[in-house]
Formats: C-alpha cells, sequence, structure tokens
C-alpha cells in the first residue's frame, strides 16, 4: 500500500509541477488517467450537461444515494477537482464523491474549463463553477438537492473554485464549505517562486477572486484538509483562511495532516478513509447529513 500511496503521489504531483512550474500540458493525460482509474472504479450514477459554451458540453456526474432520492431533498455536496486550473478531470474526485453518496449524500462533480482544455484563465473557470451552483439550485426539484443543505467542496485549484463560488455568491446562501489542500490566498502577495508562477492564470486580477481576501461577515463554515509538507500550496494559506473566517464570526476547522505533501486526501494515497471519516464528522455536526433512518438504509 505504501508503494501504491507513493507512486500515485509522484504520478499527480509531477504532472501538476510539470503544468504550473515549467509550462508544459499533460492534460489530456492526467484526463485519461483519472477516467480510467477512478472513473472505472466509482462510476456516476448519470452525467447531465449544465452549461454549453464554445461548442463544447460541460458536465455534472451524478451521484444518486442508493435508492434514488424518493421525492424527497437530500443534503447535497457540489465538488469541483484540482489540476492548477490548467488541466484535471471531474473523475478525479469520483472516490469522495462515491463514498458519501453511498451514506445518503447526494453528490456532484462538475467539468469545467481549464487553460490546458481551452487556453482560458481562472476567471473563466470560475465562472462556469458559479454557473454549476447556479444550475444545481435550478434543477433542485429534478436531482433531489436540498438547497438550505448545499455544500460546496474541492481540492487544490477547486479548492479555490469552490470557495470562491460559495463567497462570490453569498446570496445563494451555501451551507458550508470542504476544502483540500485549497488555493485560498490568489493575491500571490506572498508565497514561494513557485507558487509566484502560477499568477500568469489570473491576469494580475488574482486578488479579485482570492477566497482569503473575500470572507466577510455571513462566511459559510469551513472544514479545511491540509498537509504540512505541501510544496504547491502553502499550508500557511489555509491557517490564514481559517483565522480569517474566525473574525467574521464563522467557523473554520483546519485539519492538519502533519508531513504530508499536496493530494494526500486522493484515494490511494493513504489518507484517504481518514479525510472523508472526518468530513462526514463535520457535516453531521453542521446538521448537514442524511437522517439516521436514510444513512443506515444506504449502507
Amino acid at each position: 500500500m505504501k508503494a501504491l500511496r507513493t507512486g500515485f503521489q509522484g504520478f499527480f504531483a509531477g504532472l501538476l509541477a510539470c503544468a504550473l512550474l515549467v509550462g508544459c500540458k499533460p492534460t489530456s493525460l492526467l484526463g485519461d488517467t483519472a477516467v480510467a482509474f477512478y472513473g472505472s472504479l466509482f462510476p456516476p450514477s448519470r452525467e447531465l450537461t449544465y452549461r454549453q459554451v464554445e461548442g463544447d458540453d460541460l458536465v455534472m456526474a451524478v451521484f444518486e444515494p442508493p435508492g434514488g432520492h424518493g421525492g424527497e431533498p437530500r443534503p447535497t455536496l457540489l465538488f469541483f477537482h484540482g489540476g492548477g486550473w490548467t488541466m484535471g478531470h471531474r473523475a478525479m474526485l469520483y472516490p469522495q464523491a462515491s463514498a458519501l453518496a453511498d451514506q445518503g449524500w447526494l453528490t456532484l462533480s462538475a467539468a469545467y474549463r481549464t487553460h490546458g482544455s481551452h487556453e482560458t484563465n481562472a476567471h473563466v473557470a470560475l465562472d462556469d463553477a458559479r454557473a454549476a451552483l447556479h444550475w444545481v439550485i435550478a434543477q433542485a426539484d429534478e436531482l433531489g438537492v436540498d438547497p438550505s443543505r448545499l455544500v460546496v467542496a474541492g481540492g487544490s485549484a477547486g479548492g479555490h473554485l469552490a470557495a470562491a463560488t460559495a463567497l462570490l455568491e453569498a446570496d445563494l446562501s451555501v451551507a458550508a464549505m470542504v476544502l483540500f489542500n485549497p488555493a485560498v490566498d490568489t493575491s500571490f502577495e506572498q508565497g514561494p517562486d513557485s507558487w509566484q508562477r502560477i499568477a500568469p492564470l489570473f491576469d494580475d486580477r488574482g486578488r479579485e477572486i482570492s477566497p482569503l481576501h473575500l470572507v466577510g461577515a455571513g462566511a459559510p463554515p469551513a472544514v479545511v484538509f491540509h498537509g504540512t509538507d505541501d510544496e504547491i500550496v502553502p499550508f500557511d494559506h489555509s491557517r490564514r483562511f481559517c483565522e480569517r473566517l474566525a473574525e467574521v464570526g464563522s467557523a473554520c476547522q483546519l485539519e492538519a495532516f502533519p508531513g504530508e505533501g499536496h493530494g494526500f486526501f486522493n484515494y490511494g494515497f493513504g489518507r484517504f478513509d481518514a479525510v472523508m471519516e472526518k468530513t462526514r464528522a463535520f457535516l453531521r455536526a453542521r446538521e448537514l447529513a442524511p437522517a439516521p433512518e436514510v444513512s443506515a438504509a444506504a449502507r
């Protein structure tokens, strides 16, 4: 298992570093790998188009709890994958979506345009993420979504999209944020050289959509998972984000994983089960979980 974990971490970290640090574009390799591995092990219940742009369909993967929703609205998580706004695929978070759906949550994983797939910037990716949130709410009855218990979630760049979407769409009252080594400070005012190299993807407007700088009164609560040895997204960014949430009276639970690097939360990396259990505990504590009888039936 340790060898498997090391192999996955090295593979994905290598692709991400290649894209962000030296400018190569291994987009199709990462996407194909995610689909082949995660997509085959954790297939969604169905896939729906939530937006059409530039002749392309942006797809939402839907993971139904066992037995469907039977007309009853369910607590729901909307996931955004990582990949440095440059690459990635919605299948990267299928394991997380599937694990929660198996215990009664409705979960969704959204595609969005990346620099590698559409030559776009981070602002375009965020526009897609915000459109995804609006679509989910508009389709709440059909999907079985409880809009009052709608949670956004994401890892790395997807963590940025989830948090920025929740904070910019404050009128939609997102119930909580679940963030995995999220890029929450895109002001690029501090951080290692490797982090500064991402700045061009924001066209010198990173502060405008930086979750750390968007936090205000009424911000939704968050749980943030971050490895202390992350060399891509500094751990300190998550610490300061939680401090900022606390300053405005919002709860933020920072789950530090000593010695872990970027992407440690992924399936096959060794800490997947621990992260998912803490995620479920956070949601239950915020009353964002299925009713006990529903969870038991799902299992």
